[in-house]
């Protein structure tokens, strides 16, 4: 704060250099704090203490960004045409469809808009501040550089903070460097350089959690300014990466204009050259086509595809924000997982109990007390019992009942740890404290004086080396002499090295409570008691599934090397052999070239910032990968950000993070995501299958036209009919294949490549070189069969006019729509037979081919539908003729779907995709 009072940018290297008295003057405050008419005048010039909403966009905007895409763009173009060629309930008809799938689409991204605020809503936004002299609680989002905040154990920063005073104090600093143990915070000066990466002991972090100790801080720092505001501004300088989706839709959507324009101009030229139509005529026939290319009914199909599987994922607990993500997720090749809070549950568990005499492994059963087993040695468990009753003593968290949600722990993680571990094998306090030694940063360390049935008996727990040099003998009684000492010590290393945290639990008797230096001197080493951020219930099995579903899993984390591959162990993400370790120093020493060779391994990175985070997923993605991003804390945000998709845990997440992800997972299930990519990989195929479908039948529609120009017969089907077809009867089938169900093979199929389009060449040659010819060859036998069975016969003329060409049209459109129900049947899956499918797997499926077969019936019997449509009545001879060729699409491509299964080779094996 300058004397002018403007904000002035600070660096946290900087400021902790300041000592306690300078930093007060430099912010212009003292030890009674601001006035309130200071901290008034202040907010004024730094603003709230809020990070801005980047990029959102108002209600207005978002509804109308609906109705200018691409798709919708190519929809404008043919209801204007249609208006223009004088075909007004067609271009209403297609006006109203542009209508409908703009609002639901609008509807759905404003719910998830909804919920996402309510969520953020539900944060803490409170901060204890001392001013005028007086503590009182104020809205965390007044807070100014120079207030002096009170925070005490279980509290959230609210601001960037300069220490003044400190008593214990450790901090939660994950969410911003994925580091799961808590950091030791005191309030002297530093004078040394940081370690990049590293945080300065005397600051404290916006965002971040108090788990031991209170202090006294003042603020250096608020909103945009904090550290959380630089990722949130980093976050929302990144570009959003397009959905392989959109970037397949909108290929398909140009491919189709060009292809309509194109067709519809030869079209007019032909006509008007070779046949000698008038303009208008051929005009007219060219709206025809492209409206017959046009596929009127894609944009509501694939948005009730999409809005389908966003609702069954609803019922699992998972908030899409865009509805393309969990298609997204489903084409995912890689995913790039934080550990803290994502991988692992973010708490600290006891896992192993070390006593000169033994090692005990410690489990939590669902169901039933903690159990503790001998892994090594011959003693009994009494001397793990009684130092994890020390360790206990040596606590200061607590595990509280509550009537609405149960266990509540509060304290440090590590010793939260301990005391549940003491509690769950039935170990209660005795006696009562006298005295705390607290945690000394420098001594590394605290004890408890407690009495017990008279008797004073201190209790002391910290680093291992710090406790067993205060040690003259162990457990077992024996004199503990420097090799002794070695031995325990290399014990702890080899559990750091497994990514464990280890502290040294001691004790001895007093006779009376004397200086620190006294009392902590001369004790009797209890052993070691070794702790993990535990691995979430089921991560090894969903990380087997991503495996064998063809994703690989990589772990990108803020947290120790050491820990890091250990999680990535546990979790089954490395498999064979140790995995090559890279910490964030050793990846700014790597040129691109090296990151991508080191990407082709099994691979971990430990100690890694934001901007490295999204340094391996931009890399990974120009390799050509699709990258999913699974995060909670700031430091995700940018790569959650910059990611294909981003998924942010609902719970433990923190606002960055789930304002910059694509998907949010409301329990923080993990295994969650399997789920989510089944449905991603069903909804791309259900896509593929109503694409197949929609342009199956525009081939056919198409066909009419191209033999009225080149044999220079009567229309086969008026261009009023083609409507029909699209958005009369076409539209529910279309919607019931948007919500089939995934198949029991969908997981074991391999990812697709990215820019992998809808129309690949097997299903480009599926619709326009098999099913598409063949629909159309029954329209047009259903149009010459009533010529044919009206005398006529080869080389004789054909009459446009009259009821025998109504009726003809009126065949060809019903022979057409009779395709599409046989169509129906054959685009349920490309490669599944249709008798393994059975009609009931899908619900929507049965009612849909009744509409369809309904709205036929309606259409060609109903007099103001015959009337508009130039429609006739088909006879009993005509329904026969018609359910003849009805089975014949689907049969076609059984056999096709019987030859390619003979030529197929069994898979062994999971497949796992080239990393580049």
């Amino acid at each position: 704060m300058s004397e002018s009072g403007a904000a002035v940018e600070l660096t946290p290297a900087e400021v902790s250099r300041w000592g306690s008295e300078e930093t007060l003057t430099r912010l212009r405050t003292d030890s009674r704090g601001l006035t309130s008419a200071e901290a008034s005048r202040r907010l004024k010039v730094t603003g709230r203490n809020e990070l801005a909403r980047h990029g959102r966009r108002n209600s207005l905007a978002i509804f109308a960004g609906n109705f200018v895409h691409l798709l919708a763009l190519l929809l404008w173009i043919a209801a204007f045409l249609a208006f223009v060629g004088n075909l007004p309930e067609l271009g209403w008809a297609i006006l109203a469809v542009i209508l409908i799938n703009g609002v639901f689409s609008f509807v759905q991204e404003y719910r998830a808009g909804r919920l996402l605020e309510a969520l953020q809503r539900q944060v803490r936004a409170s901060a204890s501040v001392r001013r005028e002299g007086v503590v009182r609680t104020i809205d965390a989002a007044l807070l100014v550089p120079g207030d002096l905040v009170i925070l005490a154990e279980g509290d959230r920063v609210p601001a960037d903070c300069r220490l003044l005073v400190a008593a214990g104090l450790e901090a939660d600093e994950s969410t911003l460097t994925g580091e799961s143990s808590p950091v030791v915070k005191t309030p002297e000066a530093v004078t040394r350089v940081e370690t990049p990466g590293e945080g300065q002991p005397n600051l404290l972090y916006a965002g971040t959690l108090v788990v031991h100790g209170d202090c006294e801080a003042v603020v250096w720092a608020t909103g945009e300014r904090t550290q959380f505001g630089a990722i949130s501004e980093l976050t929302a300088s990144l570009e959003q990466a397009a959905g392989p989706l959109r970037q397949e839709i909108e290929g398909l959507a140009r491919v189709t204009a060009v292809v309509a324009i194109a067709a519809g101009l030869i079209i007019w030229a032909i006509s008007s050259v070779l046949l000698e139509r008038t303009f208008n005529e051929g005009f007219i026939f060219a709206i025809g086509v492209i409206v017959a290319l046009v596929p009127e009914g894609l944009l509501p199909t694939l948005s009730l595809s999409l809005a389908l599987g966003v609702q069954r994922m609803a019922r699992r607990n998972v908030l899409v924000r865009r509805l393309s993500a969990i298609e997204a997720l489903g084409a995912t090749q890689v995913i790039c997982m934080d550990k803290t809070g994502t991988l692992t549950e973010n708490r600290m568990v006891v896992e192993l109990v070390w006593t000169p005499s033994a090692e005990y492994a410690l489990s939590f059963p669902e169901a039933g007390p903690a159990q503790l087993e001998r892994t090594t040695g011959t003693a009994s468990t009494e001397d793990a019992l009684r130092l994890l009753e020390a360790a206990m003593l040596a606590s200061n968290a607590s595990i509280e009942v509550e009537p609405d949600d149960g266990l509540a722990m509060r304290g440090d993680p590590t010793e939260v740890a301990i005391v549940q571990a003491a509690t769950g094998l039935g170990v209660t306090r005795p006696g009562h404290r006298v005295k705390e030694l607290p945690f000394d940063s420098y001594l590394r360390l605290m004890s408890s004086i407690d009495e017990e049935d008279g008797q004073l008996v201190v209790s002391t727990k910290g680093a291992p080396d710090a406790v067993v040099e205060r040690c003259v003998t162990s457990a077992l009684g024996e004199e503990l002499d420097d090799a002794a000492r070695r031995r325990v010590i290399a014990q702890a290393d080899a559990y750091a090295e497994a990514g464990l945290r280890v502290l040294a639990v001691a004790s001895r008797k007093l006779t009376s409570v004397a200086g620190r230096e006294e009392v902590e001197k001369g004790m009797r080493l209890l052993g070691l008691v070794a702790m993990i951020d535990p691995v979430r219930a089921h991560a090894a099995q969903t990380v087997a599934q991503c495996h064998a579903s063809g994703i690989r899993v990589v772990v990108i984390t803020g947290d120790h090397p050491g820990t890091a591959a250990e999680i990535a162990r546990r979790a089954r993400i490395v498999e064979d052999g140790e995995a090559r370790v890279v910490t964030g120093q050793e990846l700014d020493a790597m040129t691109p070239a090296g990151l991508r060779a080191a990407l082709l391994q099994d691979i971990v990175f430990a100690r890694t910032t934001p901007v490295q985070k999204l340094a391996i997923v931009t890399a990974l993605q120009e390799m050509g990968n699709v990258v999913a991003v699974i995060g909670d804390g700031v430091n995700d945000a940018p790569s959650l950000r910059r990611a294909d998709v981003g998924v942010a845990m609902g719970k433990t997440g923190t606002d960055v993070a789930r304002e910059a992800a694509d998907i949010i997972l409301l329990d923080d299930n993990f295994g969650t995501i399997v789920d989510a990519i089944e449905e991603g990989r069903a909804i791309f195929s259900n896509i593929r299958n109503f694409v197949t479908y929609v342009f199956t039948s525009n081939v056919a529609e198409l066909a009419p036209f191209a033999v009225f120009v080149l044999a220079g017969i009567p229309l086969p089907l008026k261009i009023i009919q083609v409507l029909a077809v699209d958005l009369g009867t076409d539209l529910v089938p279309a919607l019931a294949l948007g919500a089939e169900p995934p198949l029991s093979s969908t997981l074991a199929e391999k990812p697709r490549a990215r820019g992998s389009p809808l129309l690949d060449r097997r299903v480009f040659l599926r619709t326009f070189l098999l099913l598409g010819p063949i629909e159309a060859a029954l329209g047009l036998a259903a149009y010459f069969f009533v010529f044919w069975s009206d005398g006529w016969r080869p080389g004789d003329s054909l009459a446009d006019s009259g009821e025998t060409y109504m009726l003809a049209t009126t065949m060809c459109f019903t022979a057409i729509v009779a395709g599409q129900i046989g169509n129906v049947i054959a685009c349920r899956s490309f490669q599944t037979s249709a008798f393994r499918m059975p009609l009931t797997r899908n619900p929507l499926l049965l009612p849909a081919l009744a509409v369809e077969v309904a709205s036929l019936l309606l259409l060609v019997y109903a007099p103001p539908f015959q009337a508009f449509f130039d429609f006739a009545s088909p006879g009993a001879g005509d329904w026969l003729f018609i359910l003849l060729l009805l089975p014949l699409l689907p049969l076609v491509d059984e056999a096709r779907k019987l030859i390619q299964a003979s030529r197929s080779q069994p898979r062994s094996g999971p497949v796992r995709p080239p990393a580049g």
